[in-house]
């Protein structure tokens, strides 16, 4: 068992002379490493499939479709960080939204100028 406790940093006086619970505090350290490795590796899994799923999707695409972007954000890794990029996702949707929607009512506002001068002047801008 030394010879493991000392691969992963633990020092040889600390292994023989130390108390039990540094050991254990030790095997629970680096069993939190690989636990963090493992996500890392797992992360960079999704990102080379999404690379790939993306270069392919753009190689057999269809003439004339618009080409697939790949992510120009990292994934969301926290609940809390899931749930800011929905809300910015909708917040930037709702301005879209409501840019739109004042374009429409200042072209509708001015076609109804352009109808009361009519009205007014009694001629027609249609000639």
């Amino acid at each position: 068992m030394c010879p493991y406790y000392l691969s992963i940093g633990m020092p040889y006086d600390l292994y023989w002379e130390g108390h039990a619970d540094i050991v254990k505090a030790f095997r629970r350290a680096e069993e939190e490493r690989i636990r963090s490795d493992n996500f890392r590796m797992w992360r960079m899994g999704m990102y080379v499939t999404h690379a790939v799923g993306t270069a392919l999707a753009n190689a057999f695409r269809k003439e004339g479709s618009a080409s697939i972007q790949y992510t120009s954000e990292p994934f969301p890794v926290f609940e809390r960080d899931a749930i800011k990029k929905r809300e910015d996702d909708e917040r930037m949707r709702m301005e879209k939204m409501y840019a739109r929607m004042e374009a429409k009512l200042k072209t509708h506002r001015q076609m109804d100028f352009s109808k009361q001068g009519e009205a007014i002047d009694g001629r027609s801008n249609d000639k």
